[in-house]
């Protein structure tokens, strides 16, 4: 599962990259590239804070490492959420 979640995150980082850079207009493009960047980096660092907590309640690498599919599952539906108004918000901006 980790493998294949991995592989899918890899190949969704260039595509939501290319749309957030489709929907925001020049002038706030800056911004939203630092709210992506500085998003990414507390995500990345509250996922093996989670990891260590999990491990040390429970005693197991595995539900440790489990938990990290909550997160993730919960990213990608608001992903898919979100691609139903993509095509009406580029055309918007």
């Amino acid at each position: 599962m980790f493998a294949l979640t991995n592989a899918f995150f890899g190949a969704a980082i260039a595509n939501l990259t290319a749309g957030l850079a489709d929907l925001l207009p020049a002038e706030r493009r800056g911004v939203g590239f630092a709210v992506l960047q500085f998003t990414l980096a507390l995500s990345g660092a509250l996922g093996p804070l989670l990891v260590g907590t999990v491990s040390d309640v429970f005693g197991s690498l595995l539900y440790a490492f489990a938990a990290l599919l909550v997160p993730a599952a919960i990213s990608g539906l608001v992903v898919l959420r979100a691609r139903s108004s993509y095509d009406a918000e580029t055309a918007r901006t």
